[in-house]
């Protein structure tokens, strides 16, 4: 299996996510756009957001797959099953 090119990985995605948000508010600051308080306020809820899709997308896609395997299993196991043939009455 080849691995997955560096832009197409989630670490990349949340790492540069990160980044970005801790690299605007100094920006934004030096250029008097908002105040240290607000800065603090956006930042910290942005992170928080980003941590809840963080932890919330690979388990849903964990908990999609998972699902995914167990309907594969049960359809095999009820391809293996012989049909049961009722006896008939003359």
């Amino acid at each position: 299996m080849m691995p997955k090119p560096g832009f197409k990985t989630s670490e990349f995605w949340l790492t540069l996510a990160v980044a970005l948000i801790q690299s605007a508010f100094p920006i934004l600051l030096l250029y008097e756009v908002i105040t240290v308080k607000e800065a603090e306020v956006w930042e910290m809820a942005l992170m928080t957001l980003l941590s809840a899709v963080a932890v919330g997308v690979p388990t849903a896609t964990y908990s999609y797959g998972r699902s995914k395997v167990k309907r594969v299993y049960a359809v095999k196991e009820m391809m293996k099953e012989k049909p049961k043939v009722r006896a008939r009455r003359l």
